[in-house]
């Protein structure tokens, strides 16, 4: 194994931790806030107990990332810094805000309702923000010949940047109801369990469908991926097997 796939192979695998832990936590702060109200359920807490302890480590990924870029590939760590200043000073503006607001949130207990809807909020839109980036790292909206700006009109205009952000958002929400669903089991709250299989049921099938248009956008956008997604085929009819399986399984 070269120096640089051993470099990019460490990357990804922060990227993969992060995505995962990620949307996990970010989807507990949504479910949070849809169910804070619903006095008949007990799914608010659970989403709580869990988002308590796993906020605070899921932001060391994102920072491991960016020191691995900047160690490993110094160049591309430029050339990213520079077309996605807007974006990603989005992305830490909303980390920040998330991050403040959690904190205050165990100790302004007359605030908490609020702290709540920020926190579910914020969990919504930095998944989509932060999914933006891979659209952008296909290279058709940069503008190499002018300081390697972004296009920012052609991307929001593009129905492939939809595409990854209602996935990345769906499947945000897919997983974390996955996760709580688990762990409502776990703590033999059996009404939040139901409530949470339930979203997962109905988040599960729209993740695929964004994934569906990903590939048909891509098409357009970044034909390179899409023949070697193509090249895969037998893979991902693989992994659509399994998903259709578990899905019946856990609707049983």
């Amino acid at each position: 194994m070269t120096d640089s796939l051993l470099a990019v192979t460490v990357i990804w695998g922060f990227v993969f931790i992060y995505a995962f832990m990620g949307s996990m936590d970010f989807g507990a702060g949504f479910w949070s806030m849809v169910y804070i109200n619903r006095k008949k359920t007990n799914a608010t807490n659970i989403a709580n107990r869990y988002l308590s302890p796993t906020w605070e480590v899921t932001n060391t990924f994102i920072v491991a990332i960016v020191v691995a870029i900047y160690s490993f590939f110094p160049g591309a760590a430029f050339t990213f810094g520079t077309v996605l200043l807007i974006p990603g000073s989005i992305i830490l503006l909303l980390l920040s805000i998330r991050s403040a607001f959690m904190v205050f949130s165990h100790i302004a207990d007359d605030y908490r309702e609020i702290l709540t809807y920020i926190s579910g909020i914020t969990g919504v839109l930095i998944p989509g923000f932060l999914i933006s980036v891979l659209p952008v790292s296909h290279g058709g909206f940069v503008d190499f010949e002018n300081n390697q700006q972004l296009k920012l009109v052609e991307l929001f205009t593009s129905p492939n940047e939809y595409a990854f952000l209602g996935f990345g958002i769906a499947s945000t929400l897919f997983l974390s109801s996955l996760l709580l669903a688990d762990y409502s089991k776990a703590s033999d709250d059996m009404e939040a369990y139901e409530v949470y299989r339930r979203d997962a049921l109905i988040t599960g099938p729209i993740s695929l469908i964004m994934a569906f248009l990903i590939m048909i956008t891509l098409k357009n956008e970044a034909l390179w991926l899409y023949e070697g997604m193509i090249e895969k085929l037998p893979l991902l009819l693989l992994s659509l097997l399994f998903f259709l399986y578990s899905r019946i399984r856990f609707s049983h």
